[in-house]
């Protein structure tokens, strides 16, 4: 199935899918917030997005600032893939950024996004 946005200016242009970095690409202990390990899930999600849609662009996101982005997504999903850092306060918090078709991989239950929302814990399960 090919995603891409269907009316408005962008018509025809592939989606973006953003992707969160805590407790979505990474899993907090509970109880010791200094352990922590990769959500292989949402990693290897991201990976066959990125292969299956090369034309797309992937957006590694956090509320921890761009630096937090840029460091989680190098380290889980390495130089190799081509994704790009941004802080959720720079007008993706919101929702400005996200446009009709774009998907988010975020454990956060935001309603302005909930219709393009995969929550993490679901991926294990799909194909």
């Amino acid at each position: 199935m090919l995603l891409v946005r269907r009316d408005g200016p962008e018509a025809g242009v592939p989606v973006v899918l953003y992707v969160d970095v805590d407790n979505t690409l990474v899993l907090w202990d509970p109880v010791d917030q200094e352990k922590w390990k990769a959500n292989t899930a949402v990693i290897d999600f991201v990976r066959r997005w990125a292969l299956a849609r090369p034309d797309d662009d992937i957006v590694v996101w956090s509320g921890g600032g761009l630096d937090y982005a840029r460091t989680w997504g190098e380290r889980l999903l390495g130089t190799k893939l081509a994704w790009e850092p941004m802080a959720k306060g720079h007008l993706g918090w919101r929702g400005a950024v996200i446009g009709p078709g774009d998907v988010t991989i975020d454990d956060a239950p935001f309603d302005i996004w909930k219709r393009y929302n995969v929550y993490p814990d679901t991926l294990e399960v799909l194909p």
